[in-house]
């Protein structure tokens, strides 16, 4: 499973961006998916690391994203999410 790390914008009245990891099948005709806030943490990164494909019923969309970096996997994502967070700052 190919994992990615995607920038998303806060919305107003918050600044900056925030970065996901997400799997790259949770992006569906450009069109991010990502669970909300029902499912615990813990859910949620099983989902990620099974490569769960998205409700695209249910779950959030965002429309305006950019994927930062690509991951072979879970593990390395979260290992270099700081590297790729500080690019997002240079």
């Amino acid at each position: 499973m190919v994992d990615l790390a995607a920038q998303v914008l806060k919305e107003p009245p918050l600044v900056g961006c925030w970065v996901f990891l997400v799997a790259k099948n949770w992006i569906y005709e450009d069109v991010l998916y990502t669970p909300d806030n029902s499912y615990s943490p813990a859910y949620k990164v099983g989902l990620l690391v099974n490569g769960k494909d998205p409700d695209i019923v249910t779950w959030e969309r965002t429309y305006s994203f950019k994927v930062i970096h690509e991951f072979d996997s879970y593990e390395q994502a979260r290992v270099n999410l700081p590297r790729a967070e500080k690019g997002l700052h240079q």
